[in-house]
């Protein structure tokens, strides 16, 4: 059995949104982030940023949170401790474009992906 332990912990973050668009999602993150941005699909509207650390995250529809053009879900890359303070600046910069954006963490083992709960960004 392994242990995780603070510098081996690695996590995905999914943060449900619900009041502007997938591209306006886009432009609010990838500055507060520091990546570029692309769009991978005309057809179901999904975006992709890359960060400078060459991490992917993505702006997907889920239409589960309300009309599909005024949601979207960012998906994180794995991540690690050392990115709470991006996940910070995430949050920050959807709270100022008026975003009530809802986490749902998922903390990687090396066998699979165990949701670790939703919280509500206050």
């Amino acid at each position: 059995m392994t242990t995780t332990t603070r510098k081996t912990l690695q996590f995905g973050v999914e943060v449900g949104t619900v009041g502007l668009s997938r591209m306006e999602l886009v432009y609010v993150i990838a500055p507060a982030i520091g990546g570029m941005t692309w769009l991978d699909s005309d057809e179901y509207d999904n975006w992709t940023i890359r960060h400078s650390t060459d991490r992917v995250w993505g702006v997907v529809r889920d239409s589960s949170l309300g009309s599909a053009e005024n949601s979207g879900r960012i998906v994180s890359p794995i991540l690690d401790l050392d990115d709470l303070e991006l996940l910070y600046r995430i949050a920050d910069a959807l709270a100022l474009a008026g975003v009530q954006p809802v986490f749902t963490a998922y903390r990687w083992d090396s066998v699979r992906c165990k949701s670790t709960g939703t919280m509500v960004w206050q």
